[in-house]
């Protein structure tokens, strides 16, 4: 494989372009076996990882992100935003974060395959989430909706590693886990593809 600015080469089959800078250097004409392409698809992460890490204006104008058409007062408020990524709801006390909360996911259902995750850690399965779900009428996309009574972060993570995993994930609230710094870049590294979206008092 090489770059621009630094020759690493790598035995392959074929050709593969990889942007504008990077791409395999053919060396053999044998079929590689396993091990071999495995080698390959490793090198190909590194070359995409070095590629992410300093990028122009241009390379970020023509690159696509994947955004949810919002609609309405949603499109107002919110825009288009992307669908990954780390958003918060913050507010005093009894202001209506949780009510907001089953609004946004009700709405947010539209735009996942699977299911948006609302893990109550606060309230839990009680009666007061009940009625926040009922104002909502989260029973009308009740097939899109997986709730978790006061799960932690590490189940939470159990449940991510699953097929058919929530792609949104609403955790009410940020107080009740037991994030700190380094744990909070470690789940949003290792989940980058998730949308969080954390309650939080303000």
């Amino acid at each position: 494989i090489t770059d621009s600015s630094k020759e690493e080469k790598i035995d392959s089959q074929e050709k593969v372009k990889l942007g504008t800078t990077y791409y395999y250097q053919v060396e053999e004409k044998e079929k590689p076996n396993k091990n071999y392409v495995n080698k390959i698809k490793k090198a190909v992460l590194k070359i995409d990882n070095m590629a992410n890490d300093f990028f122009s204006v241009t390379e970020l104008e023509n690159t696509k992100f994947k955004v949810m058409e919002f609609e309405g007062k949603w499109l107002e408020s919110f825009g288009k935003p992307e669908a990954k990524g780390v958003w918060i709801i913050y507010g005093e006390s009894f202001h209506g974060k949780s009510s907001f909360m089953t609004q946004l996911a009700k709405y947010l259902t539209g735009f996942v395959k699977h299911k948006v995750l609302i893990n109550s850690l606060e309230e839990g399965k009680s009666h007061s989430l009940k009625l926040n779900i009922q104002r909502a009428a989260l029973g009308t996309v009740a097939d899109k909706i997986l709730l978790g009574n006061r799960q932690p972060i590490e189940a939470v993570k159990n449940r991510l590693k699953s097929r058919r995993s929530p792609e949104i994930i609403f955790t009410d609230s940020i107080q009740y886990t037991d994030l700190n710094k380094k744990t909070y870049h470690q789940l949003r590294d290792e989940f980058s593809s998730k949308l969080w979206v954390f309650i939080s008092q303000a």
